[in-house]
């Protein structure tokens, strides 16, 4: 299922990201923020990334 007009506050972001891709965020296991971690073009690559963290979420960005 796809939501159109999600909108997630993340913390930690470093730059305004600009392209199209997959952003990587770690849930915060006291509060429930999420925190950036990394942006992948390749969406294989942030599912791995995700994993890794081990409490790792990716979230598309796209102009849908």
């Amino acid at each position: 299922m796809r939501i159109r007009g999600l909108i997630a506050e993340v913390n930690n972001v470093p730059h305004p990201i600009t392209d199209f891709g997959y952003l990587v965020v770690r849930r915060d296991e006291h509060n429930a923020s999420l925190w950036y971690y990394g942006f992948y073009r390749n969406i294989e690559q942030a599912y791995e990334a995700a994993v890794e963290i081990g409490n790792g979420i990716v979230l598309e960005i796209s102009e849908e």
